[in-house]
């Protein structure tokens, strides 16, 4: 319907029909794929169209806040509205009621990432311990061995905060509180508060095999190490005008 009223001929309405219709998904089952299945609306993740999805729902949402306006129900905030931007927190509560949508200030969660706040802060990070907290309270450290115990953190503590690190830089004190966890998990077999002394420096078992230590890594490094990523994207981009953008 959106297609249709932007000006888009039957022809070429099919053709995205059946693009996303004719789509097929399959589920694996210990580690082997199960009978294939077409999917009947919605789009897979990662799909091309899903930005163009993204374009038509905002162009319908821009026509009826426009109609919106037009008959009194709300005023308008240079199109940017349905953010709250430059709005009082009541006429922000009375657009999200008509709008059929809940109301939320900065700093919230979107697909996992903290907008709006201050990521130097120890707060922005709170989620990031606590999955690594949680995580340990649900393993049986006592009765691991240290090596079950290495595998566990090389494998699952020290991912954890991958999806962070990815996006924003590390406070110091964030990695030594997450490496001082680590730290007791490895030598205690729990997170408490009670230390076995340590028989060697936690830097020297960070230390790769090749150079004498049990390769765990250093966390401050693989952070710096996921930020130039983007940094060798950006220099292999192609065409130059998006670098300019």
């Amino acid at each position: 319907m959106v297609m249709a009223k932007l000006g888009f001929g039957i022809k070429w309405r099919s053709w995205i029909m059946n693009c996303v219709s004719s789509a097929s998904l399959s589920i694996l089952l210990n580690g082997s794929p199960l009978k294939p299945f077409r999917m009947e609306k919605g789009l897979r993740q990662g799909d091309r169209f899903s930005p163009y999805l993204f374009i038509l729902v905002s162009e319908a949402l821009v026509y009826f806040l426009k109609k919106a306006e037009e008959v009194n129900l709300i005023e308008a905030a240079n199109h940017a509205l349905y953010l709250g931007v430059r709005m009082t927190s009541s006429g922000a509560r009375e657009t999200a009621t008509i709008m059929g949508c809940s109301h939320s200030s900065c700093p919230f969660t979107y697909l996992g990432f903290p907008l709006g706040d201050h990521m130097n802060r120890r707060s922005a990070w709170k989620p990031v311990i606590e999955k690594i907290q949680n995580r340990l309270a649900s393993w049986k450290a006592t009765i691991l061995s240290r090596a079950d115990r290495l595998t566990l953190i090389k494998s699952v503590l020290h991912c954890l905060p991958v999806y962070y690190m990815s996006i924003f830089k590390m406070p110091k004190s964030i990695a030594k509180e997450i490496v001082s966890l680590q730290r007791k998990f490895f030598w205690n077999g729990a997170s408490s508060d009670s230390l076995v002394r340590p028989r060697v420096k936690w830097s020297d078992i960070a230390l790769p095999k090749e150079m004498g230590g049990l390769g765990v890594g250093n966390i401050m490094h693989k952070n710096l190490t996921l930020l130039f990523k983007w940094w060798w994207r950006f220099s292999r981009l192609i065409p130059p005008c998006g670098k300019e953008l």
